[in-house]
């Protein structure tokens, strides 16, 4: 009598290995195009997080009515590699530039009720953190890039 249970493990032997590769190449099709452009968000979430003090700096000097033109930004450049430009404008707004990933941050002041909010949008849109894409979202949550004077 012949023994069946041979002739099954070669079988098994090349299906399971062959079942994981194709898991393998569907998962790696599936998750790729959602990690492409995570490396860019984190950069951008970088350069938000390095001007957190500028932000601060900037709001102390609104609130005390003084010239913003005496903050010197280069040193919040200096600090991050990612930041290639901040121009300051008299009003307070910020636009922050990435050059080598190709990225623009504009956070604009929101005085109310003696507390200075941030708005922030930027562009592209997949380049940004969700937390930066919508700027009504930040002025309704007062949860990121708040600052009381």
């Amino acid at each position: 009598m012949v023994d069946i249970c041979k002739f099954r493990i070669p079988g098994v032997l090349i299906r399971v290995p062959l079942l994981l590769a194709i898991i393998a190449v569907i998962l790696y099709l599936v998750l790729i195009p959602f990690y492409g452009e995570y490396p860019d968000t984190a950069k951008t979430a970088e350069m938000i997080q390095s001007t957190e003090t500028l932000r601060t700096l900037v709001a102390k000097h609104i609130k005390n009515k003084k010239s913003l033109s005496e903050i010197d930004t280069a040193p919040y450049i200096d600090q991050n590699k990612y930041l290639s430009h901040i121009f300051l404008s008299k009003s307070g707004e910020m636009v922050l530039f990435g050059e080598s990933f190709g990225v623009m941050l504009i956070f604009t002041p929101v005085y109310e009720n003696n507390d200075l909010e941030w708005r922030c949008e930027g562009a592209p849109s997949e380049k940004v953190p969700y937390s930066c894409q919508n700027k009504t979202t930040l002025i309704k949550r007062k949860v990121n890039y708040y600052c009381s004077l």
